[in-house]
């Protein structure tokens, strides 16, 4: 999870032209947080919320994936895409901090995917 612009987040960004949504949020974690060598885990669902910036109201659709990191893998912030600072947090510590409840949802949900995956010896 990363600060960016204040607020602890989740990554994620926007597609661009030609992109799928995996290939979209593959390159947004390697962009802000610059994680690269990422195993795709499955998907977790879409969320979707409405902001305002600059006097426009906003309708925003995000597909979240769960990937796993490789051990030797280490996060760094990318201060020209926003990230402020980031970091491997325990789940409980992740839920405190975040600061949307849509990313608490999408958090609970991949630990409880992963708690699975390790019940069924995966």
């Amino acid at each position: 999870m990363l600060s960016h612009h204040g607020a602890w987040v989740l990554p994620k960004g926007r597609i661009e032209p030609g992109e799928e949504p995996e290939q979209a949020a593959r390159r947004e974690v390697a962009e802000e947080v610059g994680l690269t060598g990422l195993a795709l885990r499955g998907a977790l669902g879409e969320t979707e919320h409405e902001f305002a910036g600059e006097g426009v109201r906003y309708h925003k659709r995000v597909a979240w994936f769960l990937y796993e990191a490789g051990a030797e893998d280490e996060v760094r912030p990318a201060p020209e895409h926003g990230s402020l600072d980031c970091g491997w947090l325990p789940v409980a510590r992740a839920l405190e901090l975040l600061s949307h409840e849509q990313h608490r949802r999408v958090l609970r949900q991949a630990a409880s995917r992963l708690a699975q995956s390790r019940a069924a010896g995966r």
